[in-house]
């Protein structure tokens, strides 16, 4: 990868396209909002990917992450919540929905590069089509 400083912005030049960082919203996306997305995107992508591979059908996933700084220490990341909401087609048990999210923190990677010095929590809510 391959980064520049323009406009008083950081400007990676990626296989995708140019993605933009600042800590100035308006230049940019903020490195935090990057970090917290990267946590969503691997851990999200691989929970499709676990269902997919367990034939466990859904029609939607949508999530919500949130972070603990710490302002006293660098505005550090302490914790990282994140809470899957998934819309399944059949009801799934709490043993199925806590096996998939132990599966997603010990099989995702950007979980694994923090879970050492930042507290994550992974949770399925699910919903049930109705006829």
């Amino acid at each position: 990868m391959k980064f520049s400083i323009e406009n008083e912005r950081l400007v990676g030049h990626l296989e995708f396209g140019n993605i933009y960082a600042s800590t100035d919203s308006l230049k940019g996306y903020k490195p935090y909002e990057l970090m917290l997305t990267s946590i969503v995107t691997c851990s999200g992508l691989l929970l499709i990917k676990l269902l997919n591979k367990k034939r466990i059908s859904f029609t939607s996933v949508n999530f919500h992450v949130e972070g603990i700084r710490n302002t006293e220490i660098a505005n550090r990341v302490e914790a990282i919540d994140i809470t899957a909401y998934v819309t399944f087609d059949k009801e799934l048990s709490k043993e199925q929905l806590k096996k998939l999210e132990e599966l997603v923190i010990k099989n995702c990677g950007m979980i694994q590069t923090i879970i050492g010095s930042v507290k994550v929590t992974y949770n399925i809510h699910y919903h049930q089509l109705t006829d």
